[in-house]
């Protein structure tokens, strides 16, 4: 009876898990919410989901092939709409944080921070058509790059997402200038919690404006990710598509 209880208890005891085990978690976790119920195709680097509304939510999963990063992410979303030729995006950086504190001394961090500012943020991505980095209507900002601190205390069968926060790099930065960490406190007016992160980004209230997909071919283009894509460990899509009868009532 004692060997059964330190079992159940070693059992539920969380684990000290990589950066690179998150993510491999998060990309293959079955049920995350609703939106993931009808899984259309599945194999060891793509998965594809049934949407509401006539869409596809495709997961792609990319393995590291050089060392140096390029945009400095480590998941990326994307959502096509083909009625319009028309792509949004949204960049993401994993790091791990130690009782909910992340130090901008960690590893490699600022190098990645400093990447996601220039080629995003910086690059007009962040805002609309217009200029602006706030919609008229109702939406959250145009930010396109977010830092996702990520707990990595967790429960390796959990069935749930792994935890943590989405940031905005803008905010990063921010607190980048006053403070040598990021925590609980000082990230908490700025952040998103992980539980409503990606149903924000399918429903368009987060994420960066809608853009030709010409343009996101040539930034693409521009930093070789056409041939270096494994630096982008999970690239995920989402494509609108039109049923056979809205052909028709087109025409």
């Amino acid at each position: 009876k004692i060997f059964e209880l330190e079992a159940a208890l070693e059992y539920f005891n969380p684990e000290d898990i990589s950066e690179n085990y998150i993510l491999n978690h998060d990309f293959t976790l079955a049920s995350r919410n609703d939106f993931f119920q009808k899984k259309l195709y599945d194999n060891a680097k793509v998965k594809d989901y049934q949407l509401p509304k006539n869409r596809i939510l495709r997961l792609r999963l990319l393995h590291p092939d050089k060392a140096e990063r390029i945009i400095g992410s480590d998941l990326v979303y994307e959502q096509f709409d083909l009625k319009t030729n028309r792509v949004r995006f949204m960049h993401l950086q994993y790091k791990t944080w130690n009782s909910k504190i992340l130090y901008f001394s960690q590893g490699n961090i600022i190098d990645q921070i400093d990447k996601l500012d220039q080629n995003l943020c910086k690059s007009g991505f962040c805002h609309n058509a217009q200029g602006n980095k706030n919609s008229d209507n109702y939406r959250f900002p145009y930010c396109s790059a977010f830092l996702r601190p990520t707990s990595y205390i967790q429960n390796p069968d959990s069935y749930l997402i792994s935890s943590g926060i989405h940031l905005p790099i803008c905010m990063v930065n921010k607190i980048r200038a006053s403070s040598k960490k990021i925590d609980k406190e000082n990230s908490k007016d700025d952040s998103i919690g992980h539980r409503i992160f990606e149903e924000l980004f399918i429903n368009k209230h987060i994420g960066s404006r809608w853009m030709p997909i010409s343009e996101l071919e040539k930034f693409y283009e521009e930093k070789e990710i056409t041939s270096q894509t494994g630096r982008i460990r999970v690239h995920c899509q989402e494509v609108q598509y039109q049923t056979e009868a809205q052909m028709n009532e087109q025409r």
